[in-house]
């Protein structure tokens, strides 16, 4: 069947340069086509920084688990022994997903995988984001009710099988994220970052627009509120999102005082349900290329991404669809001030219509 990396790749923006990129990908490519259900292929924005790092979603596994994970020790014959030590963690949480049995298979419906910056040496290991939310099986059906015992306890479990040591700041601060919630926020994704040292633990989540900054100084977030709240009304405003803030939190330097940052997403989501609901993202935009966030071509390039086309798939009658959408996060750095990236994603919807 046509993989959807070879299909994505084939409409990727020249600009993107994911081409010269894919040869680094090869541990995304070999024996994973079946499994992946959508993609991202993560752009700097910046005029700058051209880094591209590539992301594939993993559903829930069947009865017969997902061959990713399935498969990995024959695959890994083949690499050397530093690409086989970077997956060791990888392969300890798929033997915990990987079927009706497995621990974490009611709690995980996806996981994702992550090479940062593609271009770089293909033995580093992957970043792993796990779904704290089990009937979230795509990302525009309901959360469905709050299960904090059992979302923080997934959150441990994952942590000790990708050899994250459970300290008392990070167990804390995991506890605090938690508590502090307020009415209509969740956590949904719980990532690690298992190529830096220490490994980077970042939690993403929803709140009310209002509950943002009460809900980081609850926390003990270090950054700058005043100049975060600037830069969300003229960055992420209410016009583009709606109630509803989307944020990725870095454990690792929250309550680093200079060095905190915050991710602010432009989510599907929002897409669907806010006051904005151009998947092209042209006004979002638009104001990054003023505030000097985003080069005018590679605005112009990922505008031009999000569509549909049909797709012929060996030993099927009839083209699938295949959707190609946008996604845009805003990156607060206390130390470096704002960047921008996009996420140009694509998927195989499941039905011929």
């Amino acid at each position: 069947m046509n993989d959807i990396l070879t299909v994505a790749s084939a409409r990727m923006p020249a600009e993107v340069g994911f081409d010269r990129a894919r040869a680094h990908a090869r541990l995304f490519r070999s024996g994973l086509e079946g499994d992946v259900t959508a993609q991202y292929v993560e752009w700097r924005l910046g005029p700058a920084d051209d880094q591209v790092d590539f992301l594939v979603a993993l559903d829930r596994p069947g009865p017969q688990g997902t061959r990713v994970f399935r498969d990995l020790e024959e695959r890994s014959r083949s690499w050397t022994e530093q690409e086989r030590h970077a997956w060791l963690p990888v392969a300890r949480l798929g033997a915990a997903w990987s079927g009706p049995e497995a621990p974490l298979w009611p709690r995980v419906p996806t996981v994702w995988l992550e090479l940062d910056d593609v271009r770089g040496p293909a033995a580093a290991p992957p970043c792993v984001s796990v779904c704290l939310v089990s009937g979230y099986a795509r990302p525009l059906e309901p959360l469905g009710a709050p299960r904090p015992d059992e979302e923080i306890d997934t959150v441990h479990r994952v942590l000790d099988l990708l050899g994250v040591p459970a300290s008392a700041r990070l167990s804390g601060a995991l506890g605090r994220c938690f508590a502090a919630l307020p009415r209509g926020g969740r956590l949904i994704h719980l990532s690690v970052m298992l190529g830096r040292d220490p490994k980077a633990v970042k939690l993403y989540g929803k709140v009310p627009r209002a509950a943002l900054s009460p809900y980081l100084k609850a926390i003990g977030w270090s950054g700058e509120l005043a100049a975060l709240e600037r830069a969300q009304r003229a960055l992420y405003p209410e016009a583009y999102t709606g109630d509803d803030v989307y944020f990725d939190l870095n454990l690792a330097n929250y309550d680093a005082p200079g060095r905190a940052s915050l991710g602010l997403a432009f989510s599907q989501q929002q897409v669907a349900r806010g006051p904005c609901q151009d998947p092209r993202r042209r006004a979002i935009l638009d104001r990054l290329v003023e505030a000097g966030l985003c080069h005018p071509a590679k605005a112009a390039a990922v505008a031009g991404w999000p569509g549909e086309s049909r797709e012929q798939v060996a030993g099927e009658a009839w083209p699938r669809r295949f959707l190609r959408f946008l996604d845009i996060k805003l990156v607060w750095d206390e130390d470096q001030g704002p960047s921008a990236k996009a996420y140009l994603g694509t998927s195989w919807p499941s039905g011929l219509f």
